[in-house]
């Protein structure tokens, strides 16, 4: 069952009660100023002039407080719901990932939310007074004067019949436009986070010719948009004051014919214009409604996300890990949809719709031992560690460790025995120091800190940076080399000091020299543990216990360096060939 978006707190109950009431106070002033004009007496013990005062202090003191309580609570219901939304996609599957664009869930969580805020801080409470001052003041308007108030309430119609089809027209617009917009902020973040392929593939004017089309597209929507508001706002105050011009003119006639007083006809005057500010809200109103509706239907998606359980299950039994006859494909699918795609377990054993990675992969990993993996590029190898690491729901066959099925374990606990160091580095904005603790479950003595980044051969950089540890490295460590990075990464793993250890291509960002620093290093920090390591590079994996060689999504052969290079014809020919290197 859904959570519902929008909560009727206590607090936005008490404050639209409290605007209600003060747009009743506002109703009640032309009164008030009718009696200040006639010289009558409504309280004994009150002259109008005090009355009429009191009247106006009491509406501003009213007003101010219920908007104030009115945009507080609307301010913590948008800090909650960005919390709980952002907290659903912390707990989504990585898969879900690959097929919805980060930028486009971001503007979902920033961009849409403002669209809620404004709707109960702005539009809600404006919408709420003016309901009221509009029933509030045909109510006291019938009294003052039905004739008057019989030719308002004729020529009403007449101004809403044609506004309410160009407010439809609008909202559409709105909609589209906000959509458009959404679209161009996603492909701005996406270009601004790969300026270095732009770059190195002489792509700006390409890259400026696609915003340009984006931008054209946002234009046109607006300007749609603009000239429609153009077109409706004079309409409607035409309309107002025609409507206005004619009421006042018979009541001046019948002033004169002695039918009307001057008092009353004034108090109706004042009616009238305070009715202009809240029938011309309606359309706003509607419009921002209709955007608040938008951004609700497509933050309702996140919550149909299907997040990952990381606290039921058995605790890690921690030995030989398995795979047996495992088969895996990544989904054909179009991620440039604005839909979410969110049910990652039927998109995923939809076989019709999956790309075949590995078929029938059966490999075991013994514990305390080093297994390497090898084949062509593209060939499944750095899967298989998505895979040890859950990441993915696995097609057919089973990954056992100790006799269980590794989806039976506590997956948080699974997870936190598994270092990772990966070719695809992931770096956060913030301090060095930052991103060699993130995500411990335990805080690092300053000892420990410094044998990671020995361990890591870091001390060397991070002694030349005028910050040291607290240096800055810049949005996705831009201010990093690749080799730095990876040597983060690895005193990352030093810290963690877990009993598996996963190698995707660990020294790919490094020189000779930096390689040999870093195997010596990666051999110490290996020890008992049990090492899976995916390479190109024959200094990585000739001293691997086992090595399994992928081909064409299978398991071709295995063993020691040694007895394939003996036994299994395209491992030779890789080493010949130097496809697998000491260089």
């Amino acid at each position: 069952m859904k959570k519902r978006i929008i909560k009727a707190t206590p607090i936005l109950i008490i404050s639209l009660i409290i605007i209600f009431l003060s747009s009743i106070v506002g109703v009640l002033i032309p009164i008030s100023v009718s009696a200040l004009v006639e010289e009558v007496r409504l309280i004994n013990f009150l002259s109008p002039i005090v009355l009429t005062i009191i009247l106006f202090i009491l509406q501003a003191i009213m007003v101010a407080v219920g908007h104030t309580m009115m945009a507080r609570d609307g301010d913590y219901q948008i800090k909650h719901m960005r919390n709980s939304f952002m907290n659903r996609l912390l707990h989504a599957p990585k898969a879900f990932f690959d097929l919805n664009s980060p930028s486009e869930l971001a503007n979902r969580i920033i961009n849409d939310t403002n669209h809620i805020q404004q709707f109960i801080t702005q539009s809600l409470p404006t919408f709420i007074s003016s309901i009221v001052t509009v029933v509030g003041t045909l109510i006291a308007l019938l009294f003052l004067d039905w004739q008057l108030t019989s030719i308002l309430l004729i020529s009403l119609p007449l101004v809403a019949i044609p506004l309410i089809p160009l407010t439809k027209l609008s909202s559409r617009y709105s909609i589209r436009q906000q959509n458009s917009l959404s679209r161009l902020s996603s492909l701005i973040l996406e270009y601004l986070q790969n300026m270095s392929l732009i770059k190195s593939s002489v792509a700006e004017e390409f890259a400026y010719k696609e915003v340009q089309g984006y931008t054209e597209d946002l234009r046109h929507i607006s300007s749609k948009n603009t000239t429609l508001y153009a077109v409706v706002q004079p309409i409607g105050l035409l309309l107002i004051f025609g409507s206005i011009a004619l009421i006042f003119s018979y009541g001046g006639l019948r002033v004169n014919q002695g039918t009307l007083s001057v008092g009353t006809l004034i108090s109706f005057l004042i009616y009238l214009f305070q009715l202009i500010n809240p029938l011309g809200s309606f359309s706003g109103f509607f419009a921002q409604k209709g955007k608040m509706e938008g951004a609700i239907q497509k933050l309702s998606k996140i919550q149909d996300i299907e997040v990952e359980n990381l606290d039921e299950g058995k605790l890690f039994n921690y030995g030989e890990i398995n795979f047996i006859d495992v088969s895996f494909g990544y989904p054909k699918i179009n991620t440039n949809s604005e839909e979410l795609i969110v049910n990652m377990k039927s998109i995923y054993s939809d076989e019709l719709n999956l790309m075949p990675i590995l078929e029938g992969v059966s490999m075991t990993f013994k514990e305390g031992e080093k297994t390497a993996i090898v084949g062509p590029s593209g060939g499944g190898k750095s899967t298989i560690l998505n895979l040890l690491m859950q990441f993915y729901p696995i097609k057919n066959g089973k990954i056992i460790s100790k006799e269980n099925e590794i989806d039976s374990f506590k997956l948080s606990d699974w997870r936190d025995n598994i270092s990772i160091v990966s070719q695809d580095i992931s770096i956060l904005s913030g301090t060095i120091r930052e991103n060699l603790v993130f995500g411990l479950d335990y805080s690092p003595s300053e000892n420990q800190i410094q044998y990671a980044i020995r361990f890591a051969h870091l001390e060397e950089t991070i002694a030349k940076l005028h910050d040291g540890l607290e240096t800055v490295v810049g949005e996705a460590g831009s201010r990093l080399s690749g080799g730095q990075k990876q040597r983060i990464h690895i005193a990352r793993a030093v810290l963690r000091d877990t009993p598996i250890l996963l190698l995707d291509e660990a020294t790919s960002n490094l020189d000779a020299d930096a390689e040999y620093q870093i195997n010596q290093s990666l051999q110490r920090l290996m020890g008992s543990k049990t090492t899976i390591v995916v390479a190109h590079r024959l200094s990585t994996i000739m001293d691997a216990d086992n090595i399994y060689f992928i081909d064409n999504k299978k398991v071709t052969g295995s063993g020691t360096h040694s007895e394939l290079l003996k036994t299994h014809a395209s491992y030779a020919r890789f080493v010949k060939e130097q496809l697998l290197s000491n260089e």
